[in-house]
């Protein structure tokens, strides 16, 4: 997906790991984070694309350097995706995650540069919920630590990781921080790492 080499580009040189752009298709509008730091070794890009209204939902593709995804979703979300955009089933023009990517990519909807004034605050990463804990939940609630003997779920993690980056997610792995999260917004606090994060 060459589309992104200018933003990638313009994060690299400038030293961004997220931001955050609307995309917007058959009037549904999502909220897209695009990361260096997706924890995958071998896929480090991501794309999370999250669509907001009575049901939100999210769904993310990993993808390598060369900027290369891999366009697989689970069946759940290809159908909640194929509804959103309110596509029905037609045989002659079968909906794919490919045909949504590129979409995606010849949209012009995809910026050419960062502004590293624009870091995405954690309720704007969309949260899916096959990879994330509290994906119903979009804001941040602070930080547990956890009690002795307990160790921070690979779903916590990753929501840590794509809402405050990798340096902060292994830094709380490591001092056994767990990330929290509400659905209420009034309880949301201001994403601050936890106490004692160097970053």
């Amino acid at each position: 997906m060459n589309e992104l080499r200018p933003l990638l580009n313009s994060m690299v040189n400038q030293g961004i790991q997220r931001c955050v752009f609307p995309y917007e298709r058959n009037g549904v509008r999502f909220s897209v984070v695009f990361t260096r730091e997706s924890g995958e070794n071998d896929r480090p890009l991501a794309l999370l694309f999250g669509a907001t209204g009575a049901n939100p939902f999210a769904f993310i593709f990993y993808g390598a350097l060369n900027l290369e995804f891999n366009t697989l979703i689970d069946r759940e979300e290809y159908i909640r995706l194929r509804n959103y955009l309110g596509l029905n089933y037609d045989p002659a023009r079968p909906f794919s995650t490919s045909a949504f990517l590129r979409n995606f990519a010849d949209s012009g909807q995809i910026p050419n540069g960062a502004n590293p004034l624009v870091v995405p605050e954690p309720h704007q990463v969309p949260a899916p919920a096959r990879f994330v804990s509290d994906a119903e939940r979009p804001y941040f609630h602070g930080w547990r630590q956890l009690s002795a003997g307990y160790q921070v779920s690979d779903r916590n993690y990753r929501r840590t990781l794509f809402s405050f980056g990798l340096a902060c997610a292994e830094y709380c792995k490591k001092q056994h921080i767990s990330s929290c999260w509400t659905a209420v917004e009034r309880d949301a606090q201001r994403a601050v790492a936890p106490g004692g994060f160097p970053g």
